[in-house]
């Protein structure tokens, strides 16, 4: 950064380096002013939205080649709304006696105090990041103490001994009466708790702030611009110029940075898009605010654009250059209003790109919605179908079950094997499944027959999910699947899916509409929960 002896003022923005110490969900902010006027320096640091109840130092850094010095500036005192200010006069040749040059320095920081490691609320960068924190070395405080140094003995100070006043004859204790205790501070109601945002909802608040310290800035520049106008015909001063077209063309570059991530950006969401992969419901919720954002963007853009036209006028008004220096500068700023238009169009660009990317969204989800909805509608009405045509098939059937579950019982009381044989050729053959799988066939049962079968099946048969199923849609599925001349048995319960679903021996279920992927089952869907015994 170039610092003139006669005259010159300097900004360097610090940003937030410890969310742990911002004073709430905003990230906190500052900036370094260093101001040169007659050879005398004053540095100016002001920082905001930091926790009041830690100390902080201000420090300025010379790294260089894995070298680094650092000199304090000060401790800052933050006050109750987290902003907090510091000043401090210097000699730019000789920077608080550090023997480096203002020229030299490239790093400010707000240090924490009183930690065991380096920690920095905010920092600063003139040029590019570096990683300096390795190499600080904290200031040490000066200290009164006697020298301990060679294993000396410390010096204990000699205290006269002076002889206290005779004490009066003390008075007989008398009880004083007892007054209220006055607190020493007012008690004061704690504030609310702020609420939990998303991420995504911290980066709209920071986009909306963004965009009113940029309407501001264009406010300023439109006042630079009209003040140019009044004095065109003024000299103007070429090391503020200089000093103005560097500092301009580094936040260029660093706009153009910005400007490619946010398109790389883009890029993979379009691609996510392309995939099918949509943000999540609750993100989706707080997408008209973000377009409303975009929107007010894409004014201030516009804005901004007018206003370099209007530069760019004002310079081909401007007097002949002087000198070749005058002559370079101008064709810098030139070049730098060109480039500045270049990124404009480039940021529009994004943003329509956005947009485009915001109503390719809502397409997506409202063809998803309605293929869910058409999927579910679809499942509802062939289970409707299917439990239809099993009561008309169980009044046409000759077999009627008996309702005294003590003659059932006594009816049905066969081995195993002669029970299943009975099942086989008395009860009513279903095809619930769309691919169903060949090897099993499926015939419908009551919970009463699971009690003739051996081992522990006999207490699903008084289970109250089962039984409840089994009384809502007047059925229950027992699956038989040949493998390698060995059955096995599959027990189904029909029921709707629910996600929140705790019971863990039923937790298997298919859709009816099995052609459904089972990893992707809306609540509300009907099927079978299959569990095999």
């Amino acid at each position: 950064m170039i610092y003139s002896r006669k005259y010159s003022r300097n900004f360097i923005p610090l940003k937030q380096d410890n969310q742990n110490y911002s004073l709430d969900f905003r990230p906190a902010l500052g900036k370094c002013l260093i101001e040169i006027k007659d050879g005398k320096g004053k540095i100016t640091v002001y920082a905001q939205g930091i926790k009041p109840d830690n100390e902080y130092s201000v420090e300025l850094m010379c790294f260089e080649k894995g070298n680094l010095k650092n000199a304090s500036i000060g401790n800052l005192s933050v006050d109750s709304s987290g902003k907090g200010e510091i000043k401090a006069d210097f000699d730019p040749e000789n920077v608080l006696n550090t023997g480096n040059k203002i020229e030299d320095f490239n790093i400010v920081a707000l240090i924490v105090n009183g930690l065991d490691k380096v920690v920095s609320s905010l920092v600063g960068y003139v040029g590019n990041e570096v990683n300096w924190r390795d190499k600080y070395v904290v200031p040490k405080k000066e200290c009164n103490c006697p020298d301990n140094s060679n294993n000396s003995k410390p010096v204990i100070p000699i205290i006269p001994i002076i002889p206290s006043k005779p004490s009066k004859p003390s008075k007989p204790e008398q009880e004083m009466p007892s007054c209220p205790e006055i607190p020493s501070k007012p008690v004061i109601p704690s504030k609310p708790s702020k609420p939990n945002y998303t991420e995504l909802e911290k980066g709209l608040i920071e986009k909306a702030e963004g965009l009113i310290e940029r309407e501001k800035g264009l406010i300023e520049r439109e006042k630079g611009l009209i003040y140019r106008e009044e004095n065109l015909n003024n000299s103007i001063n070429l090391a503020d110029l200089e000093n103005d077209l560097f500092e301009k063309e580094q936040g260029l570059l660093e706009k153009e940075k910005g400007l490619t991530e946010k398109e790389k950006g883009l890029t993979e969401k379009e691609k996510a898009l392309n995939e099918g992969y949509l943000p999540s419901d609750a993100d989706y919720s707080l997408r008209n605010k973000e377009k409303q954002l975009l929107n007010v963007e894409k004014n201030l853009i516009q804005t901004e654009y007018a206003l370099i036209i209007r530069e760019q006028n004002l310079m081909k008004k401007l007097p002949k250059s002087k000198t070749d220096l005058e002559k370079a500068l101008r064709e810098k700023q030139a070049g730098l209003l060109e480039k500045e238009v270049g990124l404009l169009e480039k940021e529009i660009g994004l943003i329509e790109k956005e947009q485009g990317l915001f109503e390719k969204e809502e397409g997506l989800r409202e063809k998803k919605s309605y293929e869910n909805d058409k999927s579910k509608k679809d499942n509802k009405t062939k289970f409707k179908e299917m439990l239809d045509k099993l009561k008309e098939d169980i009044y046409n059937s000759e077999y009627k079950e008996d309702n005294n579950k003590n003659n059932l019982k006594e009816e049905l009381a066969y081995e195993k094997n002669e029970h299943i044989e009975y099942i086989k050729e008395n009860n009513m053959r279903l095809n619930p499944f769309n691919q169903n799988d060949n090897n099993i066939e499926w015939f419908r049962i009551s919970p009463y027959e699971l009690s003739n079968f051996e081992g522990d099946i006999w207490k699903y048969s008084n289970n109250p999910f089962v039984y409840n199923c089994y009384r809502k849609f007047n059925h229950l599925m027992l699956g038989i699947k040949n493998e390698q001349n060995t059955e096995r048995y599959i027990l189904g319960i029909p029921c709707k899916y629910k996600s929140n679903f705790s019971i863990s021996q039923f937790e298997k279920f298919v859709p009816l509409d099995n052609s459904l992927s089972t990893n992707n089952i809306k609540d509300g869907e009907y099927g079978y929960r299959l569990l095999e015994i």
